[in-house]
């Protein structure tokens, strides 16, 4: 009895498991099938369209198309097309099987979910589906009798022909699923699909659920990319092309989001809810009372994170750079690099200019490590990428202050006006619509009910235009005041840091490469300076509120800071110069050498005009030194000492020696004895040494080459701009009246008690003499040996008109030379 007993427990037992097994396969099949309905109702419906159309269409179809003469020729045409297409299906599913064993086998489940989400494949795949499902439909209506539509021959046979060339096409691109970047895309579209349920406007975008069931999505998206940028990085087959066109694509949507982030509420749920605590002694008495009573700190508040999305996004493109440059892919990092660069100055157009930097300062960061750490190596390429990556950097702070600028020009009072009078308050999404700046946004949502109140009330807004546009203008003060420091501040102070660490690790070109980078940048901001001072007084112009608080713009330390900035590069230049212009330079590189050396003479010039004795101490010895090199290198690069060659090698000493001359006229100008002390000291050591007539040789070789040839000697257009500055610079002095007495009387002469000034000012269109007349006549002569002081007429004119001026400043006692008119 007990073994029946547990015979039929055992018989109960699984006819109830098999009972149980049974009801779960038919509900797991009514699921499938309610998850299929849709496709196969679209099917029927579409065969059901067919037979309904066929009594209009057969007449139209018939003197063209003959209707099936044998309905079995009929049935094994829809037979083989839907054999066709389960033959596709299978097929296709067993490519993407044999990828996902290959590539998505170790990966996480949200990149392996990737796979299932490719669009171009699940898209032919439903319509592969649906013409199998109808091809068998249409079978089925004629075995219930019903006339075949004569219009579907045609119709199955355009489909068909669709879906075997696309599958040609689709097995071209399944090669492409290889590669995980590839599926990026869709996250992308999800994502920018998120961002446009949030935007004012559209479909319960104000709503707080439909908020954060966006931002939950779009999270999900890029914490899958975050993912799948490890996994590229771990694959050494994907950190080439692939991962360039992955960086291409997120930078590309960084721009798209940046253009409809200011159409997002500043208190949507879409941003990511952040905790603030508060200061205990900037708390309200309430808060903190509470607190007090109950021996608790202070709860903290929610904030959104308006940045949450590009900080994510910020570093995805780290790692994939990183990635780039530890495979050792440098030509993709400049293409990346040069996309991020694009960026950067979108940002800066937008007036994000904290923004900008903060990306410049994160991504930068990995590369400059990088390229300072010890190196195997590198070929004459790899050391070329290297330059080019190091000028993209630099180049991305030039980016944005040319952004700021555009940014600053837009900036314009009656165009905020005109914007401002067009929003209609009684709408909120109206504020988001009229393009005003971002700044402003969180402003006129505070205005926005108030305003909205009084038109009900009223009719219309009661509040003056010029209210809201001083309300309005206040955030747009601010943000213009962080954005000339993160020009005058910021971004030179991360110049600086970058210069340091590559010269620090002994890359000497790097360096060379940040410095010139670093003086466009500060060009670029000179010639932007005033635009700074217009914009900030028409911001500032006509505010009628007193006690509204305003930020503070100090023009004229911005100024300052530029000249500063400028004098101390000029300076690290000078020194520089010497350092790279010892080095071997491939035609490859740039000519930084070079470059500093011009730029120093030109800033010599400027320094010796405006009296700056400091700048001429510090970098008059290098360009001195310079100038000595760069004969020595143009001499040794050219076996062919011809006289153009020889030309190009001595324009190092005329304009040297031209430099040399203005210095001991300036320092007769402004009687400072430190302008031709330092120029002097420099020569008399260099003239006092070894070989001394051979270089005094040379000097007067060169003179001699320069001025002998038939035309005009190289760069002797430029020593004549030079010498036209300089007699810019005597026109502002104030002259003495001459009297018929002085001679010459037909000229106003310089009211100054130097003989050479009075000379030099006397020419009616310019200087009389040049740099290098003075210099060689009343310096360089007395080093020539007595036999061989013959200098030219020119300066023996120079030296003969001193002498008589001289004498005349003697016997003419009365004409005081130093009264000014």
């Amino acid at each position: 009895m007990n073994s029946l007993k547990f015979r039929l427990a055992v018989r109960s037992y699984l006819g109830k498991r098999l009972l149980a097994t049974q009801f779960d396969d038919a509900r797991s099949l009514l699921s499938i099938g309610a998850t299929t309905l849709y496709d196969v109702l679209t099917a029927l419906l579409a065969a059901g369209v067919l037979q309904l159309i066929d009594p209009y269409t057969r007449s139209w179809l018939e003197p063209w198309v003959t209707v099936p003469p044998n309905t079995s020729d009929y049935v094994t045409f829809l037979a083989a097309v839907s054999s066709i297409g389960g033959v596709f299906i299978g097929l296709y599913y067993a490519a993407t099987a044999s990828v996902a064993s290959a590539i998505y086998a170790r990966v996480p489940n949200d990149v392996r979910g990737l796979l299932a989400q490719e669009r171009y494949g699940n898209v032919y795949m439903r319509w592969l589906s649906f013409l199998t499902s109808l091809c068998l439909i249409l079978i089925a209506f004629h075995l219930h009798g019903l006339r075949p539509p004569a219009f579907a021959t045609p119709l199955i046979t355009l489909a068909s022909g669709i879906g075997i060339f696309a599958f040609v096409k689709l097995g071209q691109r399944a090669f492409n699923l290889f590669d995980p970047t590839a599926l990026s895309s869709h996250l992308f579209e999800h994502t920018s699909e998120q961002i446009n349920n949030v935007v004012a406007g559209n479909a319960r975008w104000d709503h707080p659920s439909f908020q954060r069931h966006a931002h939950q999505q779009a999270s999900n998206a890029l914490s899958t990319l975050e993912t799948l940028t490890e996994l590229i990085a771990k694959e050494q087959h994907l950190n080439g092309a692939p991962l360039a066109s992955f960086v291409s694509n997120v930078t590309a949507f960084l721009v798209s989001y940046a253009q409809r982030r200011g159409e997002i509420p500043t208190t949507s749920q879409w941003f990511e809810q952040v905790y603030v605590h508060r200061d205990w002694y900037r708390t309200d008495v309430m808060d903190l009372s509470i607190a007090i009573q109950s021996g608790t700190a202070i709860m903290p508040k929610l904030a959104g994170h308006s940045f949450w999305v590009e900080d994510r996004l910020y570093n995805i493109l780290r790692n994939a750079i990183s990635a780039s440059l530890h495979a050792g892919h440098l030509e993709h990092v400049i293409n990346q690099l040069g996309l991020v660069d694009q960026y950067i100055q979108f940002l800066a157009k937008r007036g994000y200019g904290e923004q900008a930097f903060g990306v410049l300062q994160q991504l930068s960061a990995p590369v400059l490590d990088w390229l300072v750490s010890e190196q195997a190596v590198l070929s004459a390429a790899q050391r070329l990428h290297r330059i080019a990556i190091v000028q993209l950097l630099a180049g991305m702070g030039v980016s944005i202050a040319l952004g700021l600028r555009q940014y600053f020009d837009k900036l314009r009072r009656p165009d905020l006006e005109q914007r401002l009078s067009q929003v209609h308050w009684l709408r909120p999404a109206s504020i988001y619509r009229t393009k005003l700046d971002d700044a402003c946004i969180e402003t006129l949502e505070w205005l926005a009910p108030r305003l909205a109140f009084e038109a009900r009330v009223e009719g219309q807004p009661i509040s003056p235009l010029w209210y809201c546009v001083e309300l309005t203008l206040r955030p747009i003060a601010q943000r213009f005041v962080k954005n000339v420091d993160v020009l005058t501040k910021g971004i030179p102070s991360w110049f600086t840091q970058t210069q340091g660490m590559v010269a620090n690790a002994h890359q000497g070109w790097l360096a060379a490469s940040v410095l010139s980078r670093q003086w466009e940048y500060w060009h670029k901001l000179e010639h932007q300076s005033t635009l700074w001072h217009d914009r900030w007084e028409e911001l500032s112009a006509d505010r009628r509120m007193s006690g509204l608080e305003w930020a503070v713009h100090d023009h004229a330390q911005a100024e300052q800071a530029i000249v500063a900035g400028k004098d101390t590069l000029l300076r690290s230049m000078a020194a520089h110069q010497l350092l790279v212009g010892r080095l071997d330079r491939p035609t490859a590189f740039p000519d930084y050498a070079g470059q500093f050396l011009y730029t120093c003479g030109e800033s010599l010039l400027s320094a010796l005009i405006q009296n700056d004795a400091g700048l001429v101490r510090d970098t008059f010895p290098s360009y001195f030194q310079g100038c000595l090199l760069r004969f020595e290198k143009l001499i040794a690069d050219r076996a062919d000492q011809s006289q153009h060659e020889m030309l190009i090698a001595t324009s190092t000493f005329m304009d040297l020696m031209d430099l040399s001359g203005y210095a001991y006229f300036f320092g007769e100008l402004y009687a400072d004895s430190v302008l031709w002390a330092v120029v002097r000291e420099r020569w008399d050591t260099y003239l006092s040494g070894e070989h001394r007539q051979a270089k005094v040789h040379w000097l007067f070789t060169a003179l001699n080459l320069n001025e002998g040839i038939f035309g005009i000697g190289y760069r002797a257009m430029r020593r004549t701009t030079w010498q036209q500055r300089v007699g810019q610079k005597l026109l502002e002095l104030p002259r003495r009246r001459a009297s018929e007495d002085d001679w010459p009387a037909y000229y106003d002469e310089l009211a100054h008690p130097s003989d050479l000034v009075r000379i030099m000012g006397r020419g009616a269109m310019g200087l009389n003499y040049d740099g290098i007349d003075v210099f060689v006549a009343l310096y360089l002569r007395a080093y020539a040996d007595p036999d061989k002081r013959d200098v030219g007429w020119r300066r023996r004119d120079l030296r003969s008109d001193i002498a008589r001026e001289r004498n005349r400043r003697h016997t003419n006692p009365g004409g005081t030379p130093g009264d000014a008119s």
